[in-house]
């Protein structure tokens, strides 16, 4: 193999390992950015969620009360799923 074989194929081998780590960084910044702006989306519609509940509660106290008929009845005639858990709590101590 001559000089010139011997050096193009060392000058292949390192910027094919230099664009695959450059690839992987750049992938992998990419990624960290995605999962991070999610958490912020995700925690973001939590907050929402969060003063939509606080502001029902607060305009219907009565919803805390053991036998909410009404919700009961929007259900379908089934309790909803937090409904007793907000009423284990008691609507003073209710704090999100």
């Amino acid at each position: 193999m001559k000089l010139f074989h011997k050096i193009f194929l060392c000058f292949v081998l390192l910027f094919g390992t230099a664009f695959q780590a450059a690839g992987f960084l750049l992938v992998n910044y990419a990624y960290g950015n995605a999962i991070e702006q999610e958490k912020k989306y995700a925690f973001q519609e939590f907050q929402q969620n969060k003063y939509i509940l606080q502001s029902i509660l607060y305009l219907e106290p009565g919803l805390l009360e053991k036998d909410a008929g009404s919700l009961a009845n929007m259900a379908g005639g089934g309790s909803l799923f937090l409904l007793p858990f907000l009423a284990r709590m008691g609507a003073a101590s209710f704090q999100i």
